[in-house]
């Protein structure tokens, strides 16, 4: 009987290990500012609902582009959101849960102060996360790289802090196969700063990228209908390339290949006017979307 209960007990474990999993499927880093020199940094994580809890505690770091200060956060989890999926299909959408984590930071305290030097005040908020579910189509089972940019020194200098944008894509994660997705991006910032966004490779620290296989890259996350070089024409028919206005951070795009999943990376950078006119870059964010094309007919 000894042999049969070690069969059922193995079992069991893979049968755990397979629906307990918390790979976080994207997510993003960003920040507000509350008075002073006080922020509330934060991380947020999406993962499917049917997998384990994220721990109460995430690590992440405070650093520095212009010198060698570097501190260690333990951020705490604050909220744990449902998100319903716009599912274009009834099947092969999984139901996700928004996981928020935070930590207040006066830059002021002595822990921190450093990074209010002029060598040391352009601030990288940043964190590393394994795994990304191993059965995606570009960086599968690689660590999931959130950053966030604060420029002390530009906000200083035009007297008020920044706060990061507030999220409000309508792009959804599950799409189908040979039909045209048009979303957006698009996020509201309400220090009034203009906004732009930029594709970026997934990243799986501050050094390194994910390696895409051959036909993916940053620019073009999935299979998509394509021209002789698969630039972007949003407007054709079908629309060609992986389209997204880097002003309003509209997105349009074809799929073409089911049973693809990869993710796009979207940075958003906020730019401030001075009294001269001037524009001054405030900061960046960084936010991960993943994507799944579910086959032709689903919908």
């Amino acid at each position: 009987m000894k042999p049969f209960r070690y069969w059922l007990l193995a079992l069991a474990l893979v049968f755990i290990s397979k629906h307990a999993e918390a790979s976080p499927h994207g997510g993003y880093a960003n920040y507000d500012h509350k008075s002073g020199n006080t922020y509330v940094f934060r991380l947020v994580y999406y993962k499917l609902c049917t997998s384990i809890a994220l721990p109460a505690t995430r690590t992440a770091t405070l650093s520095s582009r212009g010198c060698a200060t570097s501190v260690n956060l333990t951020m705490q989890r604050v909220a744990v959101n449902q998100q319903v999926q716009r599912c274009p299909g009834a099947t092969g959408c999984g139901l996700l849960e928004e996981v928020v984590y935070e930590l207040e930071v006066d830059f002021s305290a002595t822990a921190y102060n450093a990074f209010l030097g002029s060598s040391c005040c352009e601030v990288v908020f940043s964190s590393a996360y394994c795994c990304r579910p191993s059965n995606w189509s570009a960086g599968g089972n690689t660590d999931l790289y959130l950053e966030a940019n604060l420029s002390l020194c530009a906000t200083k200098g035009l007297k008020r802090g920044n706060s990061s944008p507030g999220r409000v894509f309508a792009l959804p994660h599950y799409v189908i196969q040979n039909s045209t997705t048009a979303g957006s991006f698009f996020a509201t910032d309400r220090d009034g700063d203009s906004l732009s966004y930029t594709l970026l490779p997934a990243r799986t620290s501050a050094a390194a990228n994910v390696s895409y296989p051959t036909g993916l890259s940053a620019d073009k996350p999935l299979t998509v209908a394509c021209g002789s070089d698969c630039s972007p024409a949003p407007t054709a028919n079908p629309p060609r390339g992986f389209f997204l206005n880097p002003v309003s951070g509209d997105v349009v795009f074809y799929p073409t290949t089911a049973n693809q999943t990869s993710m796009a990376v979207v940075q958003i950078e906020e730019f401030r006017r001075d009294s001269s006119g001037k524009y001054h870059s405030v900061g960046k964010s960084m936010y991960e979307h993943f994507l799944s094309v579910l086959p032709a007919g689903s919908n």
